[in-house]
């Protein structure tokens, strides 16, 4: 859905296409109860949604929101909603889901879909959940970082390419020493770790550890993906800068 709604940013062609993958999203993904919608699971009408997916979705929306396609604002502060529930003050952070303790990941998936919902603000005076945003992004990319310093460069190995892509585009949204000290400790390493020996798996990134569920072409997607931050590829990526 996330890739038709680019498509229509940057070509102005597919526009049914992509309103139809927003309308599915939502009718079909977005997770309810009661009568209420909530989060984003893994299967359609799912009663187990959890924050990474619902990150992924909203995403979605947004970059449909931003090419002015229809999106139900209803779904916006539904999905709020769920994020609060996610939300886990002590811990300064967010849990994945309902019963787990908030980790790294979880947390910067509850970052960036805040910044989605627009809770991350140029306002000088900043709402709750703004303060809170710029509070837990710097903590959780810092916490970041350990994933790119504990994988040796040789092994050519992402060590969680999505906390990394994460972490990426949360950085970039609050900018200033955040942002500069994340870019040059992943900008070279991701780099770095890019297969370049010739033979099948030329150019792209192995997978690792948990990840090696989505294999090679999965993990070199989401290396693309975080190296087109720094470029600005993606329209949806403005959106953080």
């Amino acid at each position: 859905g996330l890739a038709l709604t680019e498509n229509y940013l940057i070509t102005g062609k597919r526009k049914k296409a992509a309103q139809r993958a927003l309308d599915y999203a939502v009718r079909v993904h977005q997770a309810g109860y009661g009568g209420r919608r909530s989060g984003f699971g893994r299967t359609a009408r799912s009663s187990t949604p959890d924050l990474l997916t619902t990150c992924l979705f909203t995403l979605h929306l947004r970059s449909g929101n931003l090419g002015k396609l229809q999106v139900d604002e209803a779904a916006f502060q539904e999905i709020r909603d769920f994020v609060e529930s996610m939300h886990d003050e002590e811990a300064h952070g967010f849990r994945l889901a309902r019963g787990l303790k908030p980790t790294v990941r979880s947390t910067l998936a509850g970052c960036v879909t805040g910044i989605c919902l627009g809770d991350l603000t140029r306002s000088p005076v900043p709402n709750p959940r703004d303060a809170r945003l710029r509070a837990y992004i710097p903590e959780a990319v810092i916490a970041a970082t350990w994933f790119v310093h504990s994988t040796p460069r040789e092994s050519k190995k992402i060590r969680d390419p999505i906390t990394c892509w994460l972490a990426t585009l949360a950085a970039l949204s609050v900018g200033g020493d955040t942002w500069r000290d994340w870019f040059l400790c992943y900008r070279d390493s991701i780099g770095a770790m890019q297969v370049r020996e010739k033979g099948p798996g030329y150019g792209s990134w192995n997978p690792s550890g948990d990840w090696e569920g989505i294999g090679r072409g999965g993990t070199t997607v989401l290396a693309h993906l975080t190296m087109g931050v720094y470029t600005r590829d993606l329209p949806i990526y403005r959106y953080f800068d």
